[in-house]
């Protein structure tokens, strides 16, 4: 009688979640989507495409995603299986495993970093699990 049509599925590759600053959330963030945090979050971030920590952003918790960007703070291990960037305001405390890396004058780094071409399916094969025992 009305439009028949289906809603139109939600692309997560478009999506976008956006923790805004004065927000603080407890627990772990799993996404499909890109991720900007202006906020806190005291857990984990698993995310399969971008992450960006804003200037505000503060994560105490472990951080695993295909790019990253980082401005703001940080306490916890990062693996970035293609780029992170580290913005001249980041500060990170924890280990850093990373496909390619730009560091910009100013940014702090207090941990150990490898860098290695397998990262990528490390990092798929770690999200697949993850998501694999949350479901």
């Amino acid at each position: 009688m009305f439009n028949s049509k289906k809603p139109a599925a939600i692309d997560p590759n478009v999506s976008i979640n956006i923790i805004s600053k004065g927000t603080e959330i407890f627990g772990d963030i799993n996404s499909h989507g890109d991720m900007r945090i202006e906020g806190v979050v005291k857990g984990s971030l698993n995310c399969k495409a971008r992450i960006v920590i804003g200037e505000s952003g503060e994560v105490k918790g472990n951080i695993t995603a295909n790019d990253a960007v980082i401005s703001g703070k940080v306490v916890g291990n990062v693996m970035v299986s293609e780029h992170l960037f580290l913005k001249s305001t980041a500060k990170v405390f924890g280990d850093l495993m990373v496909g390619k890396m730009v560091v910009e004058n100013g940014a702090e780094f207090n941990g150990s970093c490898k860098m290695t071409g397998e990262l990528e399916q490390q990092v798929l094969k770690q999200n697949g699990t993850k998501a694999a025992t949350q479901q």
